[in-house]
């Protein structure tokens, strides 16, 4: 029986990260272990990215939100995760798929993987323009491909170098060295706020493929926060936890599902964090399985006429995770296993190569002068309340951070303690 081969696909986020890697056999450079960029040759025309249409966005948005909710924790801690980062790496993912597993890819996205990939190359060309030298957003991508074993399609590395501008390597995954190549790359491209994606043991010679993207958020508030003062959050499983609360006045304030909220400007005004915290009697999670695309993609209807002083506790998070069961629950299944067809991606038979890890982190900064974050996803195939006047976050609450030109969130997140 043959030996079945495994493809490695990682991704990194800042705020968010995520990173994509694929290995080319038959172009190695000079020595074993080399890092040569493979694409430095390939010439292509970037793919039209036209600004998504209304549906498109509500597509990504449902696909946003579809993958926060699957990605919630079980024992209701706290959430953060980045889904431009995750969409980019499953999308550079799909597009070497076919058959079924291409059309349930598809079926997530909302769209066809051409669409994702016009759609996503346009998103991350325009969160470059922050409009501050106070805000940094960065993304970038990158494929390692095994040097030996799998004889990888030209038509699928031009089609990722058009619409998501990798690098390419070529690697020996049996080499100690190729781990801390990746994690070496991640940590760079999340300026050091990830600093590993992998461990030893993570990639062998049976690795064919790892797929990697990095994007990171450094933001500066347009206005810093007032005052600060020491003050008790109210974490889900009902202890009180000591925090440091941040104040600010004349927030525009919202009233979203019947949940209080409030939205506070990065420099430049093209971001901004918005934060939503339903009445005490509602469960922050029965609330969040209550939104819609719809409405958090047009979140800036539900302003009121009014601006409210508000409090949020500083703080600063990682959290990681298998993406695996949220990528079953919604419906991506064959890619997991020997129906898994990666014939788009390598010249292979069907259940050659398959999804065996998809691993999701996070990092988040907030306090008094901005918000920094990063993320990273690795995937892996083997071969309220009436508004108060007032609104201070001292229980559990959702946030995100939101990119007002294109109407979607570049992170989500639950804070359910400290």
């Amino acid at each position: 029986m043959k030996r079945s081969l495994f493809v490695k696909i990682i991704a990194a986020l800042l705020a968010a990260v995520t990173a994509l890697t694929l290995a080319s056999c038959g172009k190695t450079g000079d020595d074993k272990g080399a890092v040569v960029d493979l694409l430095r040759d390939i010439t292509v025309d970037p793919v039209r990215a036209d600004e998504p249409t209304d549906k498109a966005k509500e597509a990504l948005m449902q696909s946003y939100l579809s993958l926060f909710c699957a990605t919630l924790p079980e024992d209701k801690s706290s959430s953060l995760i980045s889904p431009l980062s995750i969409i980019t790496a499953l999308s550079m993912t799909a597009d070497g798929t076919a058959g079924n597993t291409r059309a349930q890819f598809e079926k997530l996205f909302g769209m066809t993987t051409e669409q994702l990939d016009e759609a996503v190359s346009y998103l991350t060309s325009r969160l470059y323009d922050t409009g501050s030298k106070n805000v940094k957003f960065t993304s970038a991508n990158s494929l390692w491909l095994a040097q030996s074993g799998t004889k990888f399609k030209t038509s699928y590395l031009e089609r990722v170098k058009a619409a998501y501008s990798p690098s390419v390597y070529s690697v020996d995954f049996a080499d100690p060295a190729t781990v801390d190549a990746i994690n070496g790359w991640v940590n760079k491209n999340t300026d050091k706020m990830i600093e590993k994606i992998i461990e030893q043991g993570d990639v062998d010679a049976s690795t064919v493929m790892a797929l990697v993207n990095a994007l990171t958020f450094d933001g500066k508030w347009a206005a810093k926060f007032e005052s600060t003062s020491a003050g008790t959050f109210h974490s889900y499983s009902g202890a009180e936890q000591s925090a440091t609360f941040m104040y600010a006045s004349n927030c525009k304030c919202y009233k979203i599902n019947g949940a209080e909220g409030f939205s506070k400007e990065y420099d430049g005004g093209k971001y901004t964090f918005v934060a939503v915290m339903p009445d005490e009697n509602t469960d922050i999670f029965d609330y969040i399985s209550s939104l819609d695309a719809k409405t958090l993609a047009n979140f800036k209807k539900y302003e009121l006429n009014k601006t409210v002083k508000v409090g949020m506790p500083k703080f600063t998070a990682d959290y990681d995770y298998d993406l695996i069961p949220a990528l079953v629950s919604l419906g991506v299944t064959d890619a997991l296993g020997g129906m898994a067809d990666f014939t788009e991606l390598a010249e292979c038979e069907v259940g050659y190569m398959y999804v065996d890890k998809a691993i999701h982190k996070t990092h988040i900064e907030i306090d008094e002068d901005g918000t920094k974050a990063a993320a990273a996803t690795y995937i892996s195939t083997r071969k309220n309340a009436v508004l108060e006047e007032e609104i201070i976050l001292d229980r559990p609450f959702f946030y995100m951070i939101y990119d007002m030109e294109s109407e979607l969130p570049v992170f989500m997140g639950v804070m359910t303690e400290m």
